[in-house]
């Protein structure tokens, strides 16, 4: 006769073990989550395909890591609260789970890891205007500090090939002033922390997804699978402009320019300017011989 005893601290050991597999292939996926999220390398646009569905095989690797580890656990308690532990019932999750399981996530791991060496390279997509809000280049400022900046504006420019979020010109004098002499003008601190080359949106599908990740990781503070979910789903917002999702203050922000994005009532957003600077079209005259 089996002892139960022994049967269910054999059952434990097999539980617990596939925890702790599933547990470090949970850390493999959300280390190359955050590894591609968090880099700064250039994308091929031919490999958007391919890389929207690693995203998925990611996704999908990630939630099976967690519903086998809520199972397991689930088991593990449902040991000592019964007297009949069904060993086949475990012996067949065992078998015909963790195996498969382990086999898909190895195989999506290794694709991922393999298109990340590859696929971050030399092409870039053009860039593109995604708002139809531009600016009249040909306004005069005055001498004033209010008028020669413009406060609490976002200037997306291709003429000068940079973005420059948003600021408080008070916020800005009060860093000065305390800065001890690491800035030496108002200028050097919006060159500094609010300047950024235009050629990071270069690539508006990926820069979507690593700003809208950014935006969650590192403003909302949420986990790496949270912020992957919403640079996801943003990855095919092609009216959505990455640059206004770097100048949200917060996810609240964001999701107020969606949804006028989505009503065509962008103009009603007034959590900060957007003001777009774009070289002027050149059209060629006709001439008559």
């Amino acid at each position: 006769m089996i002892d139960t005893n022994d049967q269910k601290e054999k059952n434990k050991e097999i539980l617990n073990n596939i925890i702790y597999s599933q547990k470090e292939s949970k850390k493999s996926i959300l280390t190359l989550m955050q590894s591609f999220a968090e880099s700064t390398d250039p994308i091929d646009i031919r490999f958007v395909d391919e890389i929207k569905n690693i995203f998925e095989d990611l996704k999908t690797s990630l939630d099976i890591c967690n519903n086998s580890i809520n199972l397991s656990e689930k088991m593990l308690q449902e040991i000592d609260t019964s007297d009949l532990f069904n060993t086949i019932l475990l012996d067949n999750f065992t078998n015909a789970t963790i195996d498969a399981q382990t086999d898909t996530i190895d195989e999506n791991n290794q694709t991922a890891s393999d298109n990340q060496k590859n696929d971050l390279s030399t092409t870039e997509a053009p860039a593109t205007i995604e708002n139809t809000e531009v600016a009249n280049n040909s306004e005069q400022c005055n001498n004033t500090l209010e008028d020669k900046y413009e406060e609490n504006t976002l200037i997306i420019s291709e003429i000068d090939k940079k973005v420059v979020l948003p600021y408080e010109l008070k916020a800005l004098k009060n860093k000065l002033e305390n800065s001890n002499n690491t800035y030496s003008s108002i200028d050097d601190i919006i060159n500094e922390k609010y300047t950024l080359p235009i050629s990071l949106y270069k690539n508006p599908f990926i820069s979507r997804f690593r700003e809208s990740y950014k935006l969650m990781r590192n403003k909302e503070k949420t986990s790496i699978k949270e912020a992957f979910d919403l640079g996801f789903e943003l990855m095919f917002n092609y009216n959505l402009h990455p640059a206004i999702i770097t100048a949200c203050k917060n996810l609240d922000e964001l999701d107020i320019y969606i949804d006028y994005l989505e009503s065509g009532e962008t103009n009603k957003f007034n959590c900060f300017k957007i003001k777009f600077e774009i070289p002027p079209t050149v059209v060629k005259s006709k001439h008559s011989y």
